[in-house]
């Protein structure tokens, strides 16, 4: 049988191609439409690879504004699945959950004053801390100091944009 193209490169080198696919500078949103979550839909193969590929999943872009639903999930976990958390904050853990300590590029943006964010995200990114690198964030005072109430140590932060 002969093997098309893309079934013949190496597992590195597409992963190395995927890398070109995600915004130079971070600010990855969530967008079946957009990658990471679009190569996971082309084939079995590029699915595994992107899912195994941690710098696809080390940087996020979420705003936020009243009635919000999250478009990511069924790509990532299948099916809409039964969650104790709010279906973002879900995302968000499992998005992260790829990345293998690779420091995180983390952009919350809140487009309505007193928005807070939704439950759980705030625990969830606050569990990641050691790995911030970068934050950029425009929240509701209440979330933003639930946020930055964690102590670090934070051995990667490099910036903070509030």
């Amino acid at each position: 049988t002969t093997m098309r193209l893309e079934e013949r490169l190496p597992f590195e080198l597409i992963s190395k191609m995927f890398a070109h696919c995600i915004p130079r500078y971070g600010r990855v949103r969530p967008d079946p439409q957009l990658a990471p979550l679009l190569l996971l839909q082309i084939c079995s193969r590029w699915r595994t690879i992107a899912l195994a590929t941690p710098w696809l999943w080390n940087s996020i872009f979420l705003e936020f504004y009243r009635g919000l639903e999250s478009t990511g999930l069924p790509v990532l976990f299948g099916d809409e699945p039964a969650l104790s958390i709010h279906p973002i904050a879900s995302l968000v853990d499992l998005w992260f959950s790829r990345c293998e300590g690779f420091p995180l590029s983390i952009t919350l943006l809140s487009h309505e004053a007193g928005l807070e964010l939704p439950d759980g995200l705030v625990g969830v990114i606050q569990s990641r801390c050691s790995t911030w690198n970068r934050l950029e964030l425009s929240m509701a005072r209440k979330s933003l100091v639930d946020l930055l109430s964690v102590e670090g140590p934070f051995p990667l932060l490099q910036s903070v944009a509030i």
